[in-house]
């Protein structure tokens, strides 16, 4: 998966990647592995990639 690439959620599905719930936020979290993936809403249908980071990070 590439960063600010528009990817729809079945390709997100496709990816292997998993939502992962995040209360009072602008933005959808999913994780796979050792890594979190942040998605912005593009449109109604669509998600752009815009962070990557290590899953150790995020929970720190």
């Amino acid at each position: 998966m590439e960063i600010d690439k528009i990817y729809s959620l079945k390709e997100i599905e496709k990816h292997g990647l998993t939502p992962n719930p995040v209360a009072n936020v602008d933005y959808s979290v999913f994780k796979k592995e050792e890594k979190i993936y942040f998605f912005e809403q593009n449109n109604n249908k669509n998600l752009r990639l815009f962070s990557v980071i290590n899953k150790q990070s995020f929970f720190l």
